[in-house]
Formats: structure tokens, C-alpha cells, sequence
């Protein structure tokens, strides 16, 4: 994981692993493709999609309530990303299709994900976590969620 940005999450007692995801994609929803790799990729998915639309409106009331022209211009970037993000739990053949894919680390194995940011929650061998990082271009991001 050469040349990678490579950082380590762990949740807090009560914090749950769905909330911190859907914060996550969107502090990089600037960046490009993202991937998240999970035992569960269809559970995973529904459960950060239902705080992905929770997200999406009290968003949406922020931006009811806000008067700063900046700000307000922030959110409807934000909520305009959020409408137009594309998931899915599709193994990728050759490219990713969705701005978002859930998969498990065999599917992924296969073919690395080429993607701009990588989750990773479960613990996995160094040497999957190197086959999985090896097409992301330098200066990516790799995060990696710890057990309990």
C-alpha cells in the first residue's frame, strides 16, 4: 500500500458502522469511485442507504433554515451529489460502474478496483490488502475499519 493514504477508524461504544460510513463517503465525495469492502455487501448497502437519506434531509432542512449565500450553496452541492450517487452491490468485471460498489474481498480480488477510496471493514491478510490497493493511483485513501 505504497503511496496511499492509509488510515485506521474504529467506533466508539453505540457508534455504528453504517452512520460512520455514510459520513465518510461524503467527506469524499469529491474524489471519485468509491469501494467498500464487507462480508455482507447487500446489508451493508441497505443500512447506509437508509442514513444516506436520512443525511440527504436534514440537509435539506439546513438549508431551509440558512440565510449565507455560501453555505447554502455548499449544502445544495452536497444534497445535488447525494441525489445523483449511484450504489451498488454488482461484482465489478473490468471497470466500476457505480460511484459507490459493495463488495465482498473475493469479488474484489479477482479484478483490484481501480477507485479513488478504498473501505475496508473487516479484518483482512496484508496480502489481500495489497492485492486489493494495487491498481489505486498514488495519494489514494484507504481506510481501514478495526474489530472489536
Amino acid at each position: 500500500m505504497y503511496g496511499l493514504n492509509v488510515k485506521r477508524r474504529s467506533l466508539g461504544s453505540g457508534a455504528s458502522l453504517c452512520s460512520d460510513l455514510t459520513l465518510q463517503l461524503l467527506s469524499h465525495y469529491h474524489g471519485g469511485k468509491m469501494v467498500i469492502v464487507t462480508d455482507r455487501p447487500v446489508g451493508l448497502l441497505s443500512g447506509v442507504k437508509k442514513q444516506w437519506f436520512k443525511k440527504m434531509r436534514r440537509l435539506q432542512v439546513e438549508r431551509s433554515k440558512t440565510l449565507n449565500a455560501d453555505r447554502v450553496k455548499r449544502i445544495i452541492e452536497q444534497i445535488t451529489f447525494m441525489q445523483n450517487c449511484s450504489f451498488s452491490t454488482k461484482s465489478p468485471n473490468d471497470l466500476l460502474e457505480a460511484d459507490v460498489t459493495f463488495a465482498t474481498y473475493q469479488d474484489l480480488v479477482l479484478t483490484p478496483p481501480d477507485c479513488s477510496a478504498l473501505y475496508i471493514t473487516l479484518d483482512l491478510p496484508k496480502e489481500v490488502q495489497h492485492i486489493l490497493t494495487a491498481w489505486m493511483p498514488r495519494n489514494s485513501e484507504v481506510v481501514l475499519y478495526e474489530q472489536r
